[in-house]
């Protein structure tokens, strides 16, 4: 692979990055390494369409748990968005109504004025990395659910009801996102940064190092953790699915940006890679972990109360 070969791939030639041939000698060995791993750690060697169909098969399993999942749930209704009540979702245990609107609009607020710091005068590249990785989409969204989740709190206080819909989207997300900023917070600080570090790659370092990198892989944690201390909302172990299904659909659109434009932000998410398989595996063991420490955590800090479901009859949800 030649060092246009190593540009291209990384998505360096469509971002403009400027990378000198010392750091481009430096990822030729490296990705060496790894296609080294194929026998020494292995024991496979596939070929690339091989590495592919593995790949495929993992995302697969994952998208049929996720169906037979939610269809058992449906069938049982376990689900039970909508059934918590309009202060379980609105208000807090801890602070006064007012307390949680402030916190939740400051939170929002703090996102996306780091979201969008500079987008004015933001280099075609930074804004197309704001809007296609991972930890963007994920540091937008939580903006997004504070921002609902701030409007529940207002509507409440306000004398209205909750629309049904409004307090399901709020707890799937609660439940979504709390796990994927740690996902987040942990590969960036145990895979990427190692690896840039390692590269060399000034640029990479510079972000993460950056005011909106420090929040966008940290903050993240912290903003999610305070929201767990402070809501009624808990965690059920029906909607693991909406993690899942938010990790999936962001990787249908990673392939989609590679295949059109050569731009892969994740070097472990590389099908050609021996070890691709594996890596796909870990991610999805890391974010189901991470929903289960959440899940406990959320049980331990608000001493495992159920609150109660509406009084229209529907069944009681575990956790909610």
């Amino acid at each position: 692979m030649t060092d246009a070969d190593v540009r291209a791939h990384s998505g360096w030639a469509n971002l403009e990055v400027d990378v000198d041939s010392e750091t481009v000698q430096r990822l030729l060995a490296m990705r060496s390494k790894l296609e080294g791993l194929e026998e020494s750690s292995f024991g496979f060697n596939l070929t690339e369409h091989q590495r592919m169909a593995t790949v495929v098969v993992v995302v697969a399993a994952c998208a049929f748990y996720v169906i037979l999942s939610l269809r058992a749930s449906v069938k049982a209704r376990r689900l039970a968005l909508a059934h918590v009540l309009d202060e379980t979702v609105a208000t807090s245990r801890r602070v006064s109504p007012l307390a949680m609107l402030l916190w939740r609009s400051a939170a929002a607020v703090f996102i996306f004025a780091s979201y969008f710091s500079g987008w004015a005068t933001s280099s075609p590249r930074v804004k197309f990395m704001r809007v296609s990785t991972f930890t963007c989409w994920s540091w937008f969204m939580m903006g997004v659910y504070f921002c609902v989740a701030a409007l529940a709190t207002l509507l409440h206080m306000s004398g209205r009801r909750l629309p049904s819909m409004l307090k399901a989207t709020i707890w799937a997300m609660f439940e979504a996102l709390t796990p994927v900023s740690i996902l987040v917070c942990l590969v960036v600080w145990f895979v990427l940064i190692p690896m840039f570090q390692a590269s060399n790659n000034v640029v990479a370092l510079r972000i993460m190092f950056s005011w909106f990198g420090l929040a966008a892989h940290n903050a993240n944690v912290v903003l999610m953790a305070v929201e767990l201390l402070l809501n009624r909302l808990s965690f059920n172990d029906s909607h693991m699915p909406f993690v899942i299904i938010y990790g999936l659909v962001y990787l249908a659109f990673a392939m989609y940006l590679w295949r059109a434009t050569g731009v892969l932000f994740y070097f472990f998410l590389d099908y050609t890679l021996p070890f691709a398989w594996v890596a796909y595996l870990a991610l999805l063991g890391v974010i189901v972990a991470s929903f289960k420490v959440t899940e406990h955590a959320a049980g331990a800090i608000k001493k495992r109360e159920t609150p109660k479901s509406s009084s229209d009859g529907a069944p009681k949800a575990k956790g909610a």
